[in-house]
């Protein structure tokens, strides 16, 4: 058997898990998407729609202020060898920005803008027993991570159906793609040992991908309150990157007990986000409604 035949054999079992796996999350967001469709068709049969109905909220600018609060998944670990594992837990952290309303026709329009979330690469919680540490950690012998703090910013195009449910209230079903730079970079986390702090007992190593620009499907449900002077947009959306944003490994070493532990790391930077959206009045809706009054 050549070399080159090795190689196939050997790379071919890793390509096909690879296309099974981005296979089965693509039928996974296509059937999120059929659903969306057969909810929002079936929800605006319900109501009449009407052009007069969407005329009203012109007078609100098509610029509006964001920011919310993410909760990021939790990352994929898997242990290779050992006795001690990283537990992986969700990220809470918070997302602000503006963004962009083009109304197209109707019940449609299309949503960009200029997003920045924090999202942070080390995510996980530790624990070793007090008799594997030499000497005793500054953080404890259980502590969680929470760092460091990158701030990403984003570029969404997202499409729109909105749903007059009654007087001055809508409901809003948005679905499309965004972009977010993140620069290819490498972060290590170690405990700090009182006695020994040349000899850390745990270590986290992550980087992220060598192209710095990623790509996201987004899809969500939201609910719009036409306040008088300002328009409220209440969503809720839940983002899937299309590749991981960070990958590494973790270690236990120079334990006394127990032997060195170990397993990979692999942070997706998938979310749900609850953001509130306000636009305000236009200018000239307001000089209006003085006049008429006036003042």
């Amino acid at each position: 058997m050549s070399g080159v035949e090795t190689l196939i054999i050997k790379i071919l079992p890793e390509f096909q898990f690879i296309s099974s796996f981005f296979f089965f999350n693509f039928i996974i967001m296509v059937k999120r998407f059929l659903l969306l469709l057969v909810s929002i068709f079936f929800i605006n049969s319900l109501f009449c729609q009407n052009q007069r109905q969407f005329d009203e909220l012109k007078k609100f600018s098509n610029f509006g202020i964001t920011f919310g609060g993410l909760v990021y998944r939790a990352p994929t670990v898997a242990d290779h060898y050992g006795y001690y594992s990283l537990k992986p837990i969700p990220a809470m952290s918070y997302c602000f920005g503006v963004t962009y309303n083009l109304p197209i026709y109707n019940n449609w329009s299309i949503e960009t803008g200029l997003l920045f979330a924090n999202e942070k690469s080390l995510v996980g919680k530790v624990h070793v027993e007090e008799a594997d540490i030499q000497g005793s950690w500054i953080d404890g012998s259980e502590f969680t991570i929470w760092e460091p703090m990158n701030i990403i910013p984003s570029i969404p195009l997202l499409v729109n159906y909105n749903i007059n449910i009654f007087k001055k209230n809508y409901l809003n079903f948005q679905i499309g793609m965004k972009t977010f730079y993140l620069i290819p970079t490498s972060t290590i986390y170690n405990t700090a040992n009182v006695d020994h702090q040349l000899n850390p007992n745990f270590l986290l190593s992550v980087r992220s991908h060598d192209n710095a620009f990623h790509g996201s499907f987004v899809y969500g449900i939201g609910y719009n309150i036409d306040c008088k002077h300002v328009l409220l947009k209440f969503k809720l959306n839940h983002s899937i990157n299309f590749q991981n944003t960070y990958e590494g490994e973790y270690q236990f070493v120079n334990l006394i007990q127990h032997e060195n532990s170990g397993g990979s790391y692999k942070l997706s930077g998938d979310y749900l986000s609850l953001t509130l959206t306000a636009h305000f009045k236009k200018i000239k809706y307001w000089k209006k409604n003085k006049s008429e009054n006036g003042i």
